[in-house]
């Protein structure tokens, strides 16, 4: 993939410290429930670039993080939200829900 401004670039210039506001129940994350969480998250790190994370379902990004679950959903099943006691719901089967709220899996890291 070719675009302008490089990854580089984008990640320097959007993601400089004080240049976000984050603020109380900023998105966090997503978790996505797959049949294979490891082997998804690894996928997607390589498709962005990036190194696995530890633990192995977790792919880290600039202002967040993709976390991976074990299940037959095969779809994002949650946002995952910041700080504090943020709502929590299920719409249309979509959770909203704190990002301490993911349990830490048992399973390898690589």
């Amino acid at each position: 993939m070719t675009y302008t401004p490089d990854r580089r670039t984008i990640l320097t210039r959007y993601t400089a410290p004080g240049r976000v506001n984050r603020g109380p129940h900023d998105l966090a994350g997503i978790l996505i429930e797959t049949p294979d969480p490891v082997a998804s998250a690894a996928w997607l790190g390589g498709l962005l670039g990036l190194k696995p994370g530890s633990p192995a379902t977790v792919v880290e990004l600039p202002l967040g993080a993709v976390h991976f679950t074990e299940g037959d959903a095969d779809a994002i099943t949650a946002l995952l939200l910041s700080e504090g006691a943020p709502p929590t719901a299920v719409i249309d089967g979509l959770a909203v829900r704190p990002l301490d709220s993911v349990p830490s899996p048992s399973g390898p890291s690589i």
